[in-house]
């Protein structure tokens, strides 16, 4: 057997380069509304906006409960070929997030004034936040129904149509911010309108594309009355680390901006608010490769992958890692710099050099932690990323709240203390978890022995080479099929798809090193068949759910003929791409 995992390398390249670049141009839109508000209106407006992060953290709270529970499943019902069941939790998404969202800001409007006051009660600030709030939390609301279509829309395997939809975002977040800010005037409240306007653009270019591409997905309604609630609360078990870590960083923000202004008063706030900023520009990394590692690793999860997910993990680790390092070493090269670009002056640049140095030590641990987390939530581990989850919000408080009583002068030490231990206990606790159950690897947590038996093969793109690895699959199949004409059957479909890629392959100029991989698992009903080739979108058949029918090649009508042998073909193009899937049924006679 051959394992290469190029494959799997050019899918997370593109999943994580598009979802770098989304997350990039999500961050480059928040530095514009706080660039704007700073030099349009004061620093004091931008401290207010970041005054304001807890309370829309809690709301993304109950978003990411709901979002990243339903996308992580549908991801695996992607992988399971369950386009049905994609659909539900696409339903569910949408309709959960927005109807919570909206509950919860009818409950805030008329307690809106108490809850500014609950934030800061800093006679600088509190002006400014006032008139902020009321139209953050209506961006909120639009906000959440968009993020749950991009983020099911990149595991649906087009980030880069993501990709585009935050740019039209961004740019159209630019143009209405300088109107609304620096031509009609209206203050703080127009950069929250602002962006209300650009998420909207984004929204109708969303619904644009999915009826142009012939999408999987679309929203479910038939009987919805049966199958909801079920589905909602297998959503929930998923969602719940995920809901925890963002009420934690919440209450952080909450509880160590007031240790900040108590202790550094106006000043270490516009500090403290810079360096979130940034934060969340740097953890642009760990988002990209955690959405991979979600989105890509949930359908090999489903495809029973055990091998290609572990490959995905140390790619998004080492992509991540070391990219976050390097941005890290710039930053605190010219930390004087980023607080200019926010509007500070020339006494602001030397008084926050010192503590954004120390703070930007937080970046490489916290990244590495966020991917593990998600990765150990994909499988299940929800107490123990929990627990992580918690450890954000009680190591870097606790550390705080030491030093603001013992050592204030240290109070900027909280942060990267606070996120090395993170990763530390992190660590200790997988490598006891592995060690406890011999049957899982260290870190990753993944099954050392494969839950169904299977072949995975890769073949250049040469007929010889691909008569080298077929015999691997001719012996699986020798071995776990006593019906010879199922195994011919299944031999026959393999060879046409294969030689099908081969021959198309012959214009198109390929590396040397490039391969497809075929698997084949014997999953106890039924003996599966999954090709995958890098390239243009291909479609090689013609029978399939009608949600399916796009990119159908008319000059490759021969291959019909697989529609007699099998009765249950599928194909996918996602991220860059091509999937075939084949099942055939197995009875128990027919086992070795």
């Amino acid at each position: 057997m051959r394992r290469n995992n190029r494959i799997i390398a050019k899918a997370f390249r593109h999943f994580f380069i598009a979802s770098v670049l989304i997350s990039l141009i999500e961050q480059v839109n928040s530095l514009t509304d706080c660039i704007i508000v700073s030099h349009f209106i004061s620093e004091d407006a931008l401290s207010a906006i970041g005054l304001s992060s807890p309370v829309k953290q809690v709301v993304y709270a109950v978003l990411n409960l709901i979002m990243v529970g339903s996308s992580t499943l549908a991801a695996i019902k992607i992988g399971e070929r369950k386009y049905k069941t994609v659909n539900r939790y696409f339903t569910v998404g949408i309709i959960s997030v927005v109807t919570i969202v909206s509950v919860a800001y009818l409950l805030l409007i008329p307690k809106m004034d108490s809850l500014c006051r609950l934030l800061t009660d800093e006679e600088r600030l509190l002006p400014y936040l006032c008139e902020y709030m009321p139209v953050a939390m209506i961006n909120c609301i639009i906000s959440a129904a968009a993020s749950v279509v991009m983020t099911f829309t990149k595991i649906d395997g087009a980030p880069r149509s993501v990709t585009m939809c935050v740019i039209l975002e961004g740019v159209a977040n630019v143009i209405f911010d300088y109107i609304l800010i620096g031509v009609v005037g209206m203050g703080i409240a127009g950069a929250a309108w602002a962006t209300i306007l650009s998420v909207m653009v984004s929204i109708a270019y969303l619904i644009l594309r999915m009826k142009r591409k012939h999408s999987i997905l679309h929203l479910e309604f038939h009987e919805i009355r049966k199958w909801y609630f079920t589905m909602f609360k297998n959503v929930i078990p998923v969602g719940i680390p995920i809901f925890v870590g963002t009420v934690s960083m919440a209450a952080l923000r909450f509880f160590f901006n007031n240790v900040i202004q108590e202790t550094e008063g106006a000043d270490g706030m516009f500090v403290m608010t810079v360096f979130m900023q940034l934060m969340m520009l740097c953890a642009m990394f760990s988002t990209g490769a955690g959405g991979a590692a979600c989105g890509i690793g949930g359908m090999l999860l489903g495809e029973k992958d055990n091998d290609g997910f572990c490959a995905l993990v140390q790619n998004c680790l080492n992509w991540s890692c070391g990219l976050t390092v390097v941005v890290t070493a710039v930053l605190m090269i010219w930390p004087g710099f980023w607080s200019m670009v926010f509007g500070a002056s020339a006494e602001m640049q030397a008084y926050s050099a010192l503590p954004l140095r120390i703070m930007f030590m937080t970046f490489p641990p916290m990244c590495f932690t966020e991917i593990m987390s998600g990765v150990y939530n994909l499988q299940k581990f929800h107490k123990f990323v929990t627990v992580i989850m918690l450890t954000q919000l009680l190591l870097p408080l606790s550390l705080a709240i030491a030093a603001k009583y013992l050592a204030p002068h240290l109070i900027w030490y909280a942060f990267p203390v606070g996120s090395w231990v993170r990763l530390l206990m992190t660590v200790v606790v997988s490598y006891c978890i592995s060690q406890k159950s011999r049957l899982l690897r260290f870190y990753t947590l993944v099954p050392i022995c494969p839950e169904n038996p299977g072949v995975d093969v890769r073949s250049r793109y040469d007929v010889s080479d691909f008569a080298k690895v077929i015999k691997d699959i001719w012996n699986f199949m020798d071995i776990c099929v006593s019906n010879q004409v199922l195994r011919n059957r299944v031999l026959i479909c393999v060879e046409e798809v294969a030689n099908n890629i081969i021959y198309r392959s012959r214009n198109m100029n390929r590396d040397i090193e490039d391969v497809f991989s075929i698997r084949v698992i014997d999953e106890n009903d039924r003996i599966s068949v999954i090709i995958k080739e890098e390239g243009r979108p291909f479609n090689p058949i013609m029978k399939f759910e009608p949600s399916c029918e796009a990119n159908v090649d008319e000059d490759m009508a021969p291959l019909m003929l697989l529609n007699g042998m099998c009765d249950n073909i599928t194909y996918n193009y996602s991220n860059g791409i091509n999937c075939i899937y084949l099942a055939f049924p197995l009875k128990l006679e027919e086992r070795r």
